[in-house]
């Protein structure tokens, strides 16, 4: 459920975001068509948009295979789509060809691919890709573990407005780990 509350939300925000460089008239039916339930019609107009390589309905066209919206569930297919977006720099495909890698639902998991992706969305100041950055080098999953850079990723996200970052910085700061403690930056957050 929290994935698709995030895949809608990501639709709001990139019909902004990518509105003057990325999107184009059909993409936004297509997210009409989504945000109604029409999957099926938003799979056709994002089929013909990636295959034009709009990067967003690319990632689009991933999510909808990944769940089988609108077509058949086809995990070979979310993947194929969320790498052509990916590499196009389109941080909301790095962020979920990152949840595809890491995915028990993916028969080729990969931890470290899925953290180069996460990193490479973080990088562009995707909020929820920073948290899952700092996430992996707290407990050293993808990557060697590493309070100070968990504590750098959880910052950036942090001062985004992420409430769980939000806690991991403060909680950080408590007990000085990755940073000095300091109590009262404790508090703060």
């Amino acid at each position: 459920m929290k994935r698709i509350l995030i895949f809608v939300t990501l639709l709001m925000i990139c019909d902004t975001i990518y509105a003057q460089k990325d999107m184009s008239f059909d993409v936004q039916k297509g997210i009409d068509f989504y945000d109604c339930g029409n999957y099926k019609e938003a799979f056709v107009i994002y089929l013909n948009a990636a295959k034009k390589d709009n990067s967003f309905a690319q990632c689009c066209l991933g999510y909808l295979y990944e769940n089988g919206e609108g077509t058949e569930k086809d995990i070979t297919k979310a993947k194929k789509w969320y790498q052509k977006s990916a590499e196009q720099g389109n941080f909301i495909g790095q962020y979920y060809l990152g949840l595809l890698y890491e995915s028990n639902d993916y028969p080729n998991k990969d931890i470290k691919q899925a953290f180069y992706w996460y990193r490479k969305s973080a990088e562009q100041e995707y909020i929820d890709a920073q948290f899952k950055v700092g996430a992996m080098y707290d407990i050293g999953e993808g990557v060697a573990q590493n309070k100070t850079e968990a504590f750098k990723w959880y910052m950036k996200a942090a001062e985004q407005g992420d409430v769980d970052a939000q806690f991991k910085v403060g909680a950080m700061y408590d007990i000085g780990e990755g940073v000095a403690q300091n109590k009262t930056e404790a508090f703060k957050w």
